[in-house]
């Protein structure tokens, strides 16, 4: 599914007009990053795996953080995850 949010992409003011109206309890700090921001915005979709999805596990393979864990990428707990697999990897007995 396509989502179009009306905003133009290429015009740096409506960009950062939409930021502020939706972004507007955040610190004043990422306004500098908008206003300053060369070349402009460039969106970038995120994708996620279909639910049904499977694979076969591997002996020879392990997986870690967002690959191991679904997630998208700017989610932040990726590495989290990994560190709590390798602590939890050290007390398994397998």
């Amino acid at each position: 599914m396509v989502h179009d949010s009306g905003i133009d992409f290429k015009n740096k003011m409506q960009v950062f007009n939409w930021f502020k109206q939706d972004f507007a309890g955040w610190g004043e700090i990422w306004n500098e990053l908008f206003e300053n921001a060369e070349p402009a915005f460039i969106p970038r979709p995120q994708y996620c795996m279909s639910l049904d999805q499977t694979w076969q596990a591997l002996p020879n393979l392990t997986m870690l953080g967002d690959a191991a864990h679904l997630m998208p990428p700017y989610a932040g707990e990726g590495v989290n995850m990994a560190m709590l697999n390798a602590l939890e990897s050290l007390h398994s007995p397998f």
